[in-house]
């Protein structure tokens, strides 16, 4: 692979990878800070839950000898188990692991799991239909009430002014 540097700036560095062979195919890695987040275009690390090989060429490139921290996903750790749910369910932490691109990761394989055992028989086909669908009215609720509170807020600040 072949790493170019695209832009550089105080806040974020820009980097295209190409395989040797393919000039038609590249990826753009931007990373923030000292390598404080990093991203690709590909979108493995935001999907799977692994790295690819792109930011490993990037790594390469700019010789890191250590894995950043902000690459290392909490589920990858000693701790994962003690840190999978907030203490208080209804906020948001703000620790690394529970970003939105790990929620995304961690519903990812739930989800890939789910498809694998519900499609070994018709009944946890029809089990797993069920209770998504029930899942999925559950979190439309959810979300319906929240933008109601919101909206209530945003009145009684009009009503004040």
């Amino acid at each position: 692979m072949t790493t170019t540097q695209v832009s550089n700036d105080d806040i974020v560095k820009v980097f295209q990878v190409r395989k040797y062979d393919a000039t038609d195919k590249a990826w753009n890695i931007e990373i923030r800070g000292m390598w404080d987040s990093v991203s690709c275009s590909c979108l493995m690390i935001e999907t799977v839950g692994t790295l690819c090989s792109h930011i490993f060429a990037v790594m390469k490139a700019e010789n890191i000898r250590t894995i950043p921290k902000c690459i290392i996903l909490g589920r990858w750790t000693k701790n994962a188990k003690i840190r999978v749910c907030p203490h208080n369910i209804n906020e948001k932490s703000n620790s690394p692991y529970m970003s939105i691109e790990a929620w995304l990761g961690s519903l990812h394989v739930a989800c890939r799991n789910l498809q694998r055992l519900a499609t070994n028989s018709s009944e946890a086909f029809e089990i797993a239909i069920a209770d998504i669908h029930n899942l999925s009215l559950h979190m439309e609720a959810m979300t319906c009430d929240k933008e109601k509170e919101k909206l209530k807020g945003q009145l009684g600040k009009r009503s004040h002014v």
